[in-house]
């Protein structure tokens, strides 16, 4: 009784979309779980990089900007 209640109980296995085909994670081999979960964690990585590289973009154009004030400040000063 208790396999059964299990078995009504357990979630479905998930289901992936790869090139627009659909496979039940439990029909795929160890080596394709293992390979998504790189492609997973190659995701993450890139997306964590991308969001940094934005951030020291932001910091460039901030410090950049704060340059041309400085440079524009000491001619104000060397013009007096």
């Amino acid at each position: 009784m208790d396999n059964q209640q299990n078995a009504q109980t357990a979630a479905p296995a998930p289901v992936l979309k790869i090139d627009g085909v659909e496979y039940t994670a439990d029909s795929l081999s160890k080596n394709a779980k293992s390979l998504i979960r790189t492609l997973r964690v190659a995701d993450r990585e890139l997306a964590h990089l991308e969001a940094q590289l934005t951030l020291f973009r932001i910091a460039r154009q901030t410090i950049a900007n704060n340059l041309k004030a400085e440079l524009a400040a000491e001619k104000a000063a060397e013009q007096k």
